[in-house]
């Protein structure tokens, strides 16, 4: 059962998933004072919903993800003595994570050295099967490119199937565009910003833009006369980048591990707005490896434009550099820690 957000777009993608959940009320704490006594009250709110879930499903572990509607449900069950396993995702554990730990049974990361405070044990990043490799017809489910395991995505025949399956040109080479399921401004803004530049001859685009953002993103594309396919949101993201010769994406730690898992060489702009840029430490090593290019998000088109300009002609221009940043990126790849996540459950459980 997932105690999830009251976004909109949880709802929907549990639903196509076909599994029970329940959104909770619970809300991020701000800097602002202002906001601290609706956070309290909808902590409440969200902590006695969890107690209830735990008591109808009869719980005897709780997961947690991280982050602000992990919290209650952890509280929830940390007073009735439920085990509780932490998973951490990001580079830099954020404030819920490290107070979770010290409530938590059992700790996982997928980074090293997170800060949690706590011992914890390393796993690989779980992922949906939608989103790796493996959901393109004729690979491999749970293989990953570069892996010899015969993977379809990042070979020739995996990347005209994945597009084939999209409405794209199975044979044009491709840019993906994402800022994950909520979208990214501005990079909607940066790609309005390029679309006049002389750099997309032979190249088609598939830009994910976020709810309500895809009519002006289309416009531009039809004006400047490219090939784009323009979607607010995909939720077979192994397509997406199966499809993908190059991308250009935010780094949050689920983007970060997908790019990882797909092999796909990307140009990385980091949340502009994260006092603790740990968007940027979730994707370091892979600089550090040369699987990926890491700017800064300046926030203004113009800028970003200017930046990123160059190092996205550069990606488009040579098969060799991208094939090299493939290759970086197979070398880091790790397995599902979905598996390892779903052993230690059932190993808990006795089963």
């Amino acid at each position: 059962h997932f105690a999830c957000s009251g976004k909109p777009l949880d709802a929907e993608i549990l639903t196509k998933a076909d599994v029970r959940f329940t959104p909770l009320p619970a809300v991020g704490l701000t800097g602002n004072p202002m906001q601290w006594i609706g956070f309290v009250k909808r902590y409440k709110q969200s902590e006695a919903i969890a107690r209830r879930i735990i008591e109808e499903y009869n719980v005897g572990v709780v997961v947690s993800m991280g982050g602000y509607v992990s919290a209650p449900v952890v509280s929830a069950a940390a007073k009735r003595k439920i085990i509780v396993l932490l998973v951490n995702l990001d580079a830099v554990a954020g404030k819920a994570n490290r107070r979770m730990a010290k409530r938590a049974d059992r700790v996982f990361s997928v980074f090293d050295k997170p800060g949690l405070g706590v011992s914890f044990a390393r796993i690989g990043f779980p992922l949906r099967r939608a989103a790796t490799p493996g959901s393109i017809p004729g690979s491999i489910p749970g293989s990953i490119p570069g892996s010899g395991a015969g993977s379809g995505a990042g070979t020739p025949g995996g990347m005209e199937e994945a597009r084939r399956r999209l409405g794209l040109e199975p044979a044009t080479p491709t840019l993906l565009i994402t800022g994950a399921s909520q979208g990214a401004q501005t990079l909607n803004k940066l790609m309005i910003e390029l679309a006049h530049k002389p750099l997309w001859n032979g190249w088609q685009i598939l830009h994910l833009a976020g709810e309500g953002n895809t009519e002006g993103l289309i416009q531009t594309y039809q004006q400047h006369g490219l090939k784009a396919k323009v979607l607010p949101f995909l939720d077979e993201m192994g397509l997406a980048w199966g499809a993908a010769d190059v991308a250009i994406s935010r780094c949050g730690a689920g983007s970060a591990a997908e790019v990882l898992a797909n092999g796909v060489p990307t140009i990385f702009l980091p949340y502009p707005y994260h006092k603790d840029q740990h968007q940027r430490h979730n994707v370091a090593p892979m600089e550090a490896a040369g699987g990926c290019v890491i700017l800064t998000d300046l926030i203004e088109p113009g800028a970003n434009a200017a930046a990123v300009e160059p190092v996205l002609t550069e990606l488009m221009a040579y098969a060799d550099r991208r094939k090299l940043m493939r290759d970086a990126l197979a070398k880091l790849q790790q397995p599902n820690g979905a598996e390892q996540l779903a052993e230690a459950v059932m190993g808990i459980l006795g089963k």
